[in-house]
């Protein structure tokens, strides 16, 4: 509610005191930033939340945090710039055949000019 009002520090202070926030909440956050135009704060996010997924892969006790293809999707269209990182994660996860996210993949990689790397996708 408060992102969507515009209001991103309200949201953040909400979003930082969850004790253990879900993919839900992530996605909400990432996606307030995203819509409110403010594009650093939602990469930073979502490295934050990339790495928290990192740390604890394979944790059974840490379950509540997961990297859907609703994650990926968004994270690939907000840092277009460090789009290898992301897009080995994608095959790390076994997202390398999710359609939306190829889309977002040969989006970010385009605006690059990244020819290369565009016949590999």
């Amino acid at each position: 509610m408060y992102s969507k009002c515009g209001n991103l520090r309200d949201a953040r202070i909400l979003f930082d005191k969850i004790p253990q926030p879900n993919i839900v909440s992530w996605t909400s956050m990432i996606t307030g930033y995203i819509q409110n135009n403010n594009p650093r704060q939602a990469l930073l996010l979502s490295k934050e939340l990339l790495i928290q997924e990192t740390e604890n892969d394979g944790d059974a006790a840490n379950e509540h945090v997961f990297v859907d293809s609703v994650v990926i999707v968004f994270a690939l269209s907000v840092c277009s710039r460090a789009s290898e990182g992301l897009h080995g994660m994608v095959i790390k996860k076994g997202f390398d055949g999710d359609v939306a996210i190829e889309n977002t993949l040969l989006d970010a990689y385009a605006k690059r000019g990244d020819a290369a790397v565009l016949e590999n996708v």
